[in-house]
């Protein structure tokens, strides 16, 4: 008996839901180890190389895998990868973490770059840059943030001096528990989740 089933494009939702589809939800823990190791690989490819390397960039002790230098002129991440802010927005810092954290298209995540603004999709510099004094504030608000997400996720953060203006680079994996919701508002009485995705350099609700 053969069996036709009619063919339908699934949504959003099922894509990062079920495993058929690539989702994460219900795989094994297997599956699951090998983003770890995934990051490990990674930073240790960078090992040694100094990440941003120009004179005007100001390297913190984390290392991430990815050229600040590079990146700025958009060379070596996808622009759907790259997302600038250029002064805090915790709401819209927290959806795209959590479209970043879904990882719809497995690009290995991305970042978020607060403290530069961007025209048609290319950073502008000099940085806009953060205040010295609120550098400690905001990494602990995202941290806060982070435990908002459902399941919690919590990103890589590197303070970076770029052209003397200090920024927060944001490194997103994908996250290890997918899918990832986030409140629609973070407003008091706010009770709506929605789950988002990045679609080309935009972040948006899954369908």
């Amino acid at each position: 008996i053969t069996l036709f089933y009619p063919l339908r494009t699934p949504t959003d939702r099922e894509r990062l839901t079920k495993p058929w589809y690539g989702g994460t939800t219900g795989a094994t823990p297997a599956r699951r180890g090998k983003i770890p190791a995934q990051m490990a690989a990674a930073t240790e490819r960078v090992a040694g190389r100094t990440a941003g390397g120009g004179k005007d960039v100001k390297m913190p002790s984390i290392r991430l895998p990815i050229n600040i230098d590079e990146a700025l002129k958009g060379h070596t991440v996808e622009w759907e990868r790259l997302e600038f802010k250029k002064g805090w927005n915790p709401e819209a810092v927290l959806h795209t973490l959590c479209a970043f954290a879904n990882d719809f298209h497995n690009l290995g995540g991305g970042y978020i770059v607060i403290g530069i603004e961007e025209k048609d999709g290319q950073p502008i510099l000099p940085p806009a840059g953060i205040p010295a004094n609120r550098i400690d504030k905001i990494q602990k608000d995202i941290l806060s943030l982070g435990y908002k997400l459902q399941p919690s996720y919590h990103p890589i953060i590197a303070p970076y001096v770029i052209q003397d203006r200090h920024v927060l680079i944001l490194w997103a994996p994908g996250g290890q528990t997918r899918p990832y919701k986030a409140p629609v508002s973070l407003s008091k009485d706010a009770k709506e989740y929605a789950y988002y995705i990045r679609k080309t350099s935009a972040t948006v609700r899954a369908t």
